[in-house]
């Protein structure tokens, strides 16, 4: 199964269109597990390592995304990695 966590903080700008595009793959891809975490919730020491900055995509633990990725190549990776039943990145991340 792939898991896609989004870090995000209530009040950063750039944080919104990754709200907004987690969303959407969530609707989209109803197989695919997509959470949101709020890192104001959280301890810094609980923070998984990868993430240093928000937004912040994870894909099964590994970091995905810096920022909000594009739309067209995160579903494309997605659709690639659930028709090789891969629950794995895919190489060459953005």
């Amino acid at each position: 199964m792939i898991c896609i966590q989004v870090y995000v903080k209530p009040h950063c700008p750039l944080c919104e269109p990754s709200r907004t595009l987690a969303g959407a793959i969530a609707r989209e891809f109803e197989t695919i597990c997509v959470e949101i975490i709020e890192l104001d919730s959280m301890a810094p020491a609980q923070w998984p390592d990868a993430v240093f900055a928000t937004p912040t995509w994870m894909w099964n633990g590994q970091r995905y995304c810096l920022g909000t990725p594009d739309p067209d190549h995160l579903r494309r990776a997605l659709t690639q990695s659930l028709s090789q039943s891969s629950s794995s990145p895919p190489k060459g991340l953005p």
